[in-house]
C-alpha cells in the first residue's frame, strides 16, 4: 500500500532508534538515529501515487513537562516517572533530536517525550513520538488503527537489525492502556549481549500519530512501565 509506505517506514523505525538510545543513554556520541534523518532506500522513498484526501487540520495537541510529568490533556493521557528515573524537559529534546522544532511537520516525527532509568549499563526507557500523519489520516482511520498497526509492523525485523539487533520476534498483542482506540506491538530482541524486550503502543489523534514505545528486560519490567501511564480525567 504506497500511501502508506513513508508512514510505516518511519514507525518502524521507532523501535530501532529507541532501542539505541537504550543501549548507548542519552547522549550516544551522537549516533542515535532520527525519525527526521533516517537514510532511506529507493525502495522505501517511492513516490507515493495515491494520495488521501488531507483532512482539516485539528491543529497540534501539544503535552507540558514538568519535573516527573508528561501531560497532554488534550488527548487525555499522563505519564508521571519514579523518581529513579530522568523525563527530559522541552528544551532537551529540541536540542537533542528535534531542532528548533516545536511540533513535527508533514510527514515528520518528532520526540514529545523521552524518560530514562540511569542505573545500569542498558537503560531502560521510554519514548513517546509523534508524527505528523496529515495527508494520510482518512486512509488510516479507513484501515482502523490494529490492521494499520500490524502493517508497520511488517517494517520491524530491518528497522531492528539496522540497529544490530540479532533474534528478533514480534507480534500484535492485547494489552491493557488508559487509551479508547489503539494497538500493540510487541518484539524481543538481542543486542549487545543482552536480551530486550519492547511494547509499542500505537494511536490516531486527529492528524497525529503516536507511538509510545517501552523498553526494558523483560515482560514484567515493560508492564511496569506502561504503568506510569493513566487518564488525565
Amino acid at each position: 500500500m504506497k500511501v502508506l509506505k513513508k508512514l510505516s517506514i518511519l514507525l518502524a523505525l521507532c523501535i530501532a532508534a529507541v532501542l539505541v538510545l537504550a543501549a548507548c543513554g542519552p547522549k550516544g556520541g551522537g549516533t542515535t538515529p532520527t525519525q527526521k534523518d533516517e537514510p532511506q532506500s529507493e525502495a522505501q522513498t517511492e513516490e507515493i501515487t495515491t494520495k488521501a484526501a488531507e483532512p482539516a487540520d485539528t491543529g497540534y495537541p501539544e503535552a507540558t513537562l514538568a519535573g516527573d510529568t508528561y501531560t497532554n490533556e488534550a488527548i487525555n493521557l499522563k505519564m508521571k516517572v519514579p523518581s529513579t528515573w530522568t523525563l527530559y524537559t522541552k528544551d532537551q529534546l529540541a536540542s537533542e533530536y528535534n531542532g528548533s522544532a516545536t511540533e513535527p511537520e508533514i510527514g515528520e516525527s518528532f520526540y514529545e517525550a523521552y524518560a530514562l532509568v540511569e542505573d545500569a549499563q542498558f537503560h531502560e526507557n521510554i519514548s513517546i513520538i509523534v508524527q505528523n500523519a496529515s495527508e494520510h489520516t482518512d486512509t488510516i482511520n479507513a484501515m482502523g488503527i490494529k490492521s494499520f498497526t500490524e502493517l508497520i509492523s511488517e517494517g520491524i525485523p530491518e528497522a531492528l537489525e539496522q540497529a544490530g539487533a540479532t533474534n528478533i520476534k514480534y507480534s500484535l498483542v492485547d494489552i491493557d492502556f488508559p487509551m479508547d482506540d489503539y494497538a500493540t506491538i510487541q518484539s524481543t530482541c538481542s543486542l549487545q549481549g543482552t536480551d530486550i524486550f519492547q511494547r509499542q503502543v500505537v494511536f490516531l489523534v486527529g492528524n497525529y500519530l503516536y507511538s509510545i514505545t517501552a523498553t526494558s528486560f523483560d515482560e514484567a519490567g515493560v508492564n511496569e512501565i506502561l504503568g506510569f501511564f493513566s487518564r488525565v480525567k
